[in-house]
């Protein structure tokens, strides 16, 4: 059984993004949800190689407010660095936009 956990919703259609054990992300763009069966759900795949097995460090915001969620990573003392989404492992990767937050 999937932990809930993994899983984040983001950006204004809630898109699925499945964070899985290995720090590897999954997209599904939402296209109705469950509400529309056999086309509900566009699988993705592989969007993220991953930075991280830790799930919990890991979130989606649409950080540079260009309608794409982007990767945060939280860090040591509640830092935070963004990768701005470039079309993902698919297309041209992510662009490091460095710690946005130094924490607390």
């Amino acid at each position: 059984m999937t932990s809930d956990r993994r899983i984040r919703f983001a950006d204004g259609k809630a898109d699925y993004y499945f964070v899985k054990p290995d720090g590897k992300v999954d997209l599904y763009l939402n296209r109705g949800g469950d509400a529309v069966p056999g086309t509900g759900w566009l699988t993705v795949g592989q969007i993220a190689s991953g930075l991280t097995t830790d799930h919990t460090k890991v979130r989606f915001v649409d950080f540079n407010a260009d309608t794409h969620a982007d990767y945060v990573l939280a860090g040591p003392g509640n830092s935070a660095t963004v990768f701005a989404w470039n079309g993902g492992d698919k297309g041209n990767g992510w662009i490091d936009l460095g710690k946005v937050a130094s924490g607390a």
